[in-house]
């Protein structure tokens, strides 16, 4: 009987893990959020919550947006919008850079700034201080933010928070 019990908290134990490591991946659920274009596909489905393990299925998918029992995959840098009746989750990074939002900006916090060609080329230059928690790229610079961010919209700006 003992065993019997064992074994059956250690399955729960495990299914759980299973739950937690799949949420993680998922990120925060935005409601009225929509990400713009970049449409990978599509799948039926009940709730925002059903599309990260559909999008997690798919190497090239970055997020989803759900709405009227449809999850649409996206890919790329997404970009945020508001629209009422839309629920969408960017997926948690693989690797520290994080996702990469077009039309975002973080609020202040400015750490240091560094010329780049791309928001991209700002990933590894933010990495390589330990102070930085995400960066904002908009006309050919860098700018390198510390502390807590503060997401606001900001036309021709990119940003990308890092992975903790």
């Amino acid at each position: 009987m003992l065993r019997t019990n064992s074994l059956a908290l250690v399955i729960a134990i495990a299914t759980l893990a299973v739950q937690y490591v799949s949420a993680a991946s998922c990120g925060v659920i935005e409601n009225d959020t929509d990400f713009q274009g970049n449409d990978l596909a599509n799948a039926p489905a009940s709730s925002a919550q059903d599309c990260c393990p559909i999008c997690d299925a798919n190497p090239s998918c970055t997020g989803f947006a759900f709405g009227w029992g449809v999850c649409y995959l996206k890919y790329g840098t997404l970009t945020r919008i508001s629209k009422v009746g839309v629920s969408a989750g960017a997926m948690a990074p693989t690797s520290s850079c994080g996702v990469i939002e077009n039309d975002t900006d973080f609020q202040g916090n400015d750490l240091a700034n560094a010329p780049a060609s791309s928001a991209q080329d700002c990933c590894p230059i933010c990495d390589a201080n330990p102070s930085c928690t995400g960066f904002a790229f908009g006309w050919g610079v860098c700018y390198l933010k510390y502390g807590t961010l503060t997401r606001i919209s900001k036309v021709g700006v990119s940003a990308g928070a890092m992975a903790p």
